[in-house]
């Protein structure tokens, strides 16, 4: 093979590694975006519960999941546009998953989960966060 077919060859891949619809990379990006959602939330009930001495709840598992039957969980969406969540994520734009934040009780303990599927496969990936922690992904590693 001469350096010109070499040439040809390597670019041909290279072009169709671009054009390559959803590697694991990119995968693994888009599902980031769940956790770093959980951590703005986290940032925002922590100043919450600073002035007001209670975490603030918005929507709930159940219907965060009801709303997995209505959207493309490959496309982005804008952020819900509601006064709660614009108080727990004021700057979030555009998102592919959906989130809840449950506050049992007197308020002074919340749940964040997450809910995402950015191959589109109907599995999603679960991420929850409790109490200003860490998000922690609870379905393995290989559900985008």
């Amino acid at each position: 093979m001469s350096w010109r077919s070499g040439l040809v060859v390597g670019f041909g891949g290279l072009v169709l590694a671009c054009a390559a619809p959803d590697t694991e990379m990119s995968l693994r990006t888009k599902r980031s975006e769940a956790p770093f959602e959980l951590k703005q939330i986290a940032e925002q009930q922590a100043a919450i519960h600073a002035a007001e001495s209670a975490y603030l709840g918005c929507s709930n598992e159940q219907e965060a999941t009801g709303m997995l039957a209505s959207v493309d969980p490959k496309a982005q969406r804008s952020w819900p546009q509601t006064p709660c969540w614009q108080r727990l994520n004021p700057e979030a734009g555009q998102v592919r998953g959906v989130y809840w934040v449950d506050v049992p009780g007197d308020g002074q303990r919340y749940l964040a989960g997450a809910l995402i599927d950015v191959d589109g496969d109907g599995v999603y990936a679960r991420y929850e966060l409790t109490d200003g922690g860490e998000p922690e992904r609870l379905t393995p590693t290989d559900v985008y």
